[in-house]
């Protein structure tokens, strides 16, 4: 299981030593990142199964951007079950400055990401290669399809290339004792946005979407719903703004 947000090792520690978890044996993979804030991605696995070969941080550089400091990506190569298993965790740059300032930060992660995975595979034909983490972009956004290049159809992942599981959601949205649910492909993202928006009626703010069925929707997905409602926000901004250029 991969982290992000990780405060330190002692953190990942004091998890896998509570009393639920403490009979699985787990073991840690964490190094400490040079993010300003502290805060690392770590992957904890069973030893009964999974034996760690080898792990490395790789940090994130950005040309021209010498200060810029953010999560390394986290490498870990080993044996499942006896079968060679390579692992990626990340927590790539987040959206705090805004989409388009810090949507290249996240394709720059997207591509070393991508480059990680490829020097694996080009050491051994057919490595199998998870990755995994908080990405703090959608399924559609350019480092997923273009800068990586994650595949929404497994039929057309071919060897040598990746297919993205979460392109295909469910959007819960929960305000009070209402859950509304909005499903869509990666093609019809605006679609949903817009039924968020018909189903408010443009009155008020929208509320923080919370999840309403862990059951059906993994945590990954959060982001991806955050980013409907975002959108829907947009959507009425825009409408507020041309209702009031027009005349009285």
């Amino acid at each position: 299981m991969g982290f992000a947000e990780v405060e330190n090792r002692s953190v990942v520690q004091s998890l896998i030593d509570a009393p639920a978890l403490k009979p699985s044996n787990y073991g840690i993979v964490h190094y400490d990142s040079p993010d300003k804030r502290g805060v690392d991605v770590a992957l904890i696995y069973q030893k009964d199964h999974f034996k760690v070969i080898n792990s490395y941080p790789v940090p994130l550089n950005i040309p021209d951007m010498e200060e810029f400091k953010t999560r390394d990506q986290l490498v870990v190569k080993g044996l499942f079950d006896g079968e060679p298993l390579n692992i990626i965790v990340n927590h790539w740059p987040s959206r705090s400055r805004g989409q388009s300032v810090s949507e290249p930060l996240r394709i720059a992660a997207a591509k070393l990401c991508r480059s990680i995975a490829d020097s694996m595979m080009r050491a051994d034909q057919n490595a199998k290669v998870i990755i995994m983490g908080d990405l703090n972009d959608d399924p559609i956004d350019e480092s997923l399809t273009k800068a990586f290049g994650a595949n929404k159809s497994i039929e057309d992942t071919k060897p040598g290339n990746f297919y993205n599981p979460m392109t295909a959601t469910k959007y819960y949205v929960v305000e009070g004792d209402e859950t509304s649910e909005y499903h869509t492909d990666p093609n019809r993202a605006e679609e949903a946005a817009a039924q968020v928006v018909d189903d408010w009626e443009g009155e008020g703010d929208l509320p923080r979407p919370k999840i309403a069925e862990m059951a059906i929707m993994p945590w990954s997905e959060y982001e991806a719903m955050l980013a409907v409602c975002e959108t829907a926000r947009t959507l009425i901004d825009e409408a507020d703004a041309d209702d009031a250029k027009r005349p009285v």
